[in-house]
């Protein structure tokens, strides 16, 4: 086992980690995954540690010398963060503090941190509050302590093995058992859904030595409005849907864009996107 191509992915049993592990596995590392719950993906060649990124002992002793490490645990769901903000802060960042400390005294070779676009925002709840948060302790930590790193701020991913609460799986299973969509908004949202299996092999890209102390944006290269979306749905499913617009005034979420010129990027962040990548109506087929 070659040191140099250790992986240890936290929150490897999640809906973007299995994807990433998959793609690693594909090529060739030497894969750890720790997590609080089982993954589907079962390999002889992989590690798995059960453990929550609490435990600072654990974390610690999980990462070697030049690994890599990937930290995509704590929570993801903007309502839940809404409903439960001591949770979300708690979650998100204290594992992030206790990974990245690991990181600097087991000296990894590169930290990859799953944030998001929101960070950019004034929506996004608590959730958007604890990623930005986050990322500037990673750049106080990192910089400081020449641990290098590499900040990956996700759009709206989809595909399948998403959570529950993920918005295209969510309309999927509505149509599927009710023959309707209900949505809190007027259906003139735009979204750039991204394929989780693109931004999984994109994540994995960024291992590369030339991606270096940087921040990537994640997002699909398809726009769309919400309300097209669901005309491609109900053509997919083949049978006239049911579609109710609830116009929601206040939101967590944005309406077109994530970005907002009230908040002030704390690093310079670019565009990361495919040349090649999964078509929007491809990847909801898949899913029916």
């Amino acid at each position: 086992m070659t040191k140099k191509n250790n992986v240890i992915v936290f929150g490897g049993s999640g809906f973007l980690g299995q994807h990433i592990v998959s793609y690693l596995l594909e090529k060739k590392f030497n894969i750890t995954i720790f997590d609080i719950k089982n993954s589907n993906i079962q390999n002889k060649k992989i590690k798995y540690i059960f453990g929550n990124t609490s435990e600072t002992k654990k974390v610690e002793d999980a990462i070697t010398r030049d690994s890599y490490v990937y930290h995509l645990s704590g929570t993801a769901d903007i309502n839940q963060s809404s409903m439960n903000k001591n949770k979300t802060f708690q979650n998100n960042l204290q594992s992030t503090k206790n990974i990245v400390s690991a990181c600097i005294k087991k000296k990894a070779k590169k930290f990859v941190f799953a944030s998001t676009v929101y960070v950019n925002s004034i929506k996004g709840s608590h959730y958007k509050v604890s990623k930005r948060i986050a990322e500037e302790f990673i750049l106080n930590s990192c910089y400081k302590n020449n641990l290098n790193f590499v900040i990956l701020r996700y759009g709206s991913l989809y595909g399948p093995g998403a959570q529950d609460w993920n918005s295209i799986s969510k309309f999927v299973k509505s149509i599927i058992l009710k023959k309707k969509i209900v949505f809190d908004g007027s259906g003139e949202e735009i979204r750039e859904y991204i394929h989780v299996k693109d931004a999984a092999k994109l994540s994995v890209d960024i291992l590369d030595k030339s991606y270096k102390n940087r921040c990537l944006t994640l997002t699909g290269a398809q726009s769309i409005k919400i309300k097209n979306l669901f005309n491609i749905l109900e053509e997919i499913y083949g049978e006239k849907i049911k579609i109710i617009f609830k116009n929601k005034k206040k939101t967590d979420h944005y309406l077109y864009t994530p970005y907002s010129r009230k908040i002030k990027n704390i690093v310079d962040c670019k565009n990361l996107t495919l040349n090649e990548y999964i078509n929007l109506g491809q990847g909801l087929s898949e899913l029916f």
